[in-house]
Order: structure tokens, then sequence, then C-alpha cells
């Protein structure tokens, strides 16, 4: 069976999440990666019960002990990574160097080599040295933030979350360096904040305290975000409300449409709070989660209960689509690739190596089966995805931060909206309404469709579908986040 990454040679110099995540999502694509271990193995093998947390992160991989800090063990990687088209580390800033696996060293081993470093705040700053933790990251980044009532505890997200994310912006980047890496027939080398992810991916308060500085009637930034995560009758239930209509319906369905036209005087406590509170509160104690949801989802507002281990396991959603798999020849169920290819399913081929694994004689790497991403040199290169043509139909978050990146990197997107139905993300700003160009203002619309052309059509009428039809025609890649419907 055919893989996306066939063919594709990764050198993971990696420990904890973040490179072993990115390393895993291209291994799960059919990338060949060898990741080197410590003498006596990656501390995650003896991290929990029965290691799971390191067989999920290095299933579909190969492994082998190097002591780096020995002349022969740097010899060896410096030999696998003439053979790698990536190599991918999170040691510590500088630690590459002083292990003569530098960027000089790797460059002098592969001249077309890519390289991606992830850590705690960049190669470079006046920080870059910090110790920290998951928490102080979070806290540095923006997402450690006192939630709802004035002095409440702050709040951090759990599950090291910026160790995944970071590793998601890091097989992103990899895959981009890659490429234009060939294209520019040198070596590619990627600087990745954990810090800077954090911060890219909430960009919401940053984005729109700024916003509400620049407006021309500056106004005190909402105190207190309505809805959101919510203890109810049985448990605690999710509720995004984000436009103003998803406000309405959420008034009408707890019972209180007398708040419906009072969303910003509630948000900043203008109004009777703790009336509106009773109110929410009364609701929620008198249904349950799903209740909840069923409620809230008939009036089209985001809504879920808030899973746990146990729900997610008994999920049918997640059942349906088959994510939970079982480890090759094991007993562990894991989580499986959040996304479905068409043409080069994911697979997963074999477990985790074994320490007796890693101690056998350094792996080779395997015959190549095809040449993935093989670009002839251009002679002149540019950025990496110019001449990409992409059609981007997305709304508010997902969509168009993914054609944005593209956009970024030398991409022509085109951003598709109606005039029916614009993005929302227009109407989320403070904006002064009387201007005639108000609807372009708004800041979390500038902030994910930078680089973009923009066109309006109608797609209910046979002249607008024929039109994004050509449109089509002529694109590479297509971008959606509509519902389902």
């Amino acid at each position: 069976m055919a893989r996306a990454l066939d063919g594709l040679r990764v050198l993971e110099l990696g420990h904890q999440i973040a490179a072993p995540y990115c390393t895993k999502l291209l291994a799960d694509l059919g990338a060949d990666v060898i990741k080197i271990e410590r003498p006596g193995g990656d501390p995650l093998r003896s991290h929990g019960t029965a290691s799971g947390l390191f067989r999920y992160l290095n299933a579909n991989k190969r492994s082998a002990l190097l002591d780096l800090k020995t002349g022969a063990g740097s010899e060896e990687a410096r030999r696998l990574a003439a053979g790698a088209d990536l190599v991918v580390e999170n040691f510590r800033p500088g630690a590459l160097e002083a292990l003569g696996l530098g960027p000089d060293e790797l460059r002098a081993a592969n001249p077309r080599i890519a390289l991606v470093r992830v850590s705690n705040f960049g190669q470079t700053g006046p920080y870059r040295d910090a110790p920290v933790t998951d928490l102080v990251l979070q806290a540095a980044g923006g997402w450690v933030a006192a939630y709802d009532a004035n002095g409440a505890t702050p709040v951090r997200v759990g599950a090291r979350m910026p160790e995944y994310v970071s590793g998601a912006f890091a097989a992103c980047a990899a895959l981009t360096a890659v490429h234009s890496a060939r294209e520019r027939d040198e070596a590619v080398e990627v600087d990745l904040s954990i810090m800077e992810c954090i911060v890219g991916t909430l960009s919401y308060p940053m984005i729109m305290a700024e916003a509400f500085r620049a407006a021309p009637r500056p106004a005190a930034p909402a105190s207190y975000v309505p809805f959101g995560i919510q203890r109810c009758k049985d448990g605690f239930v999710g509720i995004n409300v984000l436009t103003q209509t998803h406000w309405i319906n959420a008034c009408q369905a707890m019972g209180a449409p007398e708040f419906a036209k009072s969303r910003s005087e509630v948000s900043t406590r203008a109004v009777d709070y703790q009336a509106f509170r009773a109110k929410l509160g009364d609701w929620l104690e008198r249904h349950t989660a799903a209740e909840i949801s069923e409620q809230c989802q008939a009036l089209r507002i985001p809504t879920a209960a808030v899973a746990n281990a146990e729900t997610l396991l008994e999920s049918p959603q997640l059942a349906s689509r088959r994510f939970f798999v079982d480890e090759p020849g094991g007993d562990f169920k894991r989580p499986g690739a959040p996304y479905r290819l068409s043409a080069t399913p994911v697979a997963l081929e074999r477990p985790a190596p074994t320490l007796s694994d890693a101690s056998a004689a350094t792996p080779q790497w395997c015959t190549r089966q095809t040449a993935p991403l093989s670009v002839e040199p251009a002679a002149d290169p540019g950025l990496p995805f110019r001449g990409l043509r992409v059609l981007d139909l997305g709304t508010f978050w997902a969509g168009p931060y993914m054609g944005m990146y593209l956009a970024s990197l030398g991409a022509d997107v085109i951003k598709l909206e109606s005039i029916q139905r614009p993005d929302g993300f227009r109407f989320i700003a403070p904006a002064d309404s009387t201007a005639q160009d108000w609807i372009e203002s708004g800041a979390l619309f500038q902030a994910t469709n930078l680089g973009k052309r923009d066109v309006t059509l109608d797609l209910r009428c046979d002249e607008g579908r024929a039109l994004l039809l050509r449109l089509i025609e002529r694109a590479d890649v297509l971008i959606e986040n509509y519902a389902p419907r």
C-alpha cells in the first residue's frame, strides 16, 4: 500500500514529547524514522503504566542507542544524517553544537539536509536558556488566565498540550523545509519556539486587546467570557457562544430572552450580572450535559459535553470513525490519526521499538521505494509554495489559518465568501459601525487572512456555482471547514 511519505528519511534526536510527536506524525504517513536514544533508553520508556506514552509516540519508528557525548556516537549520528532528508531535535539551545552536530556539521555531512530545531523559546533571545516547566511556558505564552469570576484561580491546560501543539507545528515546518531544501538545493534550518506556537494558537485575547486599544472609541475588553465551559447537572459542558446569533439563541435556550440584546453589557458587568448568572446557573443545574448539547446544537450553537478518558472510549462518534486502534501484536489501545487520506491511508504497521531492538546494531536506512517530494532545483526558488494555487472556502479559524500558512510561504490563495454570509470573523471586532469599510477592519479576520485575495460568490445560484467550478479547475488545493451538511 502506498504511503504519503514513502521514502522520506528522518533522523530524530528527540526526547519527551515535542520532537517525538513531530516524527510520529511523519512515521504514520510512511516516513522511515530512526530515533536516537541515550544509553539506557529514552526516559519515557519508564513513564507511566507499561510505558504507554512512549509506545504511542514511537510506533512505526526504528531506534538506536548512541552516546552522542562521545566521538564515536556523534560520528555515527553524522553518518545517519548524511543519508537522511530531515533531522528533528528538541535538545536545549546550543546542545547540538556542543555535540559536534550543529547546523554546520550537518550541512557538511549532507548539503541538502532539512533541520528542525524545537526549543522552549527558540535558539535566540533573552529567554533562550531559561529553565522552565510546562506551567511556566503556558503562563509566558498567555494560556494561563483567570476564568469567569474576578479573583478566580488561574487555570492551565492539562496533558502537556504545548508540546503536542509545537510538535504538530514542527511536522508542518519539517515538510516545508524538506521541500524547500530540494528546491533551493541547499540546507534549510527551522528554529521553532514552543512559546511562539502557544501565542500563535491563542491569538484571540492578544489580537482583541490590540484592536480595542486602536478602536476609534476605545472600550474596555470583556472581563467575563459568557458561557464557555460550565458545570451542569451531571458534569461539565462547553458552550461556545461566538457570534451575536449564538448569544441570542443561547439566551433563548436558557430561558432568559431579556438578556438577548445585552451581550456587551453582560460581558463587562454593566448590567445586573448576578441576575444573568442566576438564570444561567439554574438552567445548568436542571439539565445534563447531553440535554444542554441537544438544545444548543438544535440552535446551531457549538456545544459538547466535556469528556474524560472513560467517556472518550465510549464515544459513538469516535467508535463510528474507528479512531482508537490496537497496537500491533499487543493489547494497548491508542488514538489513531485524526484525519483520513483517500489515496494514501495512515497505517499502524509496527509497535514502538523495544529496548532490545534499540540495543542491536545501529539500523541502516531502508531502500527508497519512491522519491517523495522530489523537486528539481529552481533557478529562482523564492518562497517554498510559490506557484501553488489554493482555493480557501474556510470560515472563522481552522480553514483560514491553514490558508494563511500557505499564503505566508508564497501560495496564491483566493478566499471565497458570499455577501449573504461573510466570514463570521469579520463581525468580531471593536469597530466603528458608521464607517463605510467597517466590515474590513475586524482584527481576527485580518489576522487569519493575511496574504490572500478574496472573491464573493452566491453559491445558491447556478452562475455562482459555475464560477466556483471554474476556480476549482485551476486550483491545486481546496480548503473548507463547513459543517458536514
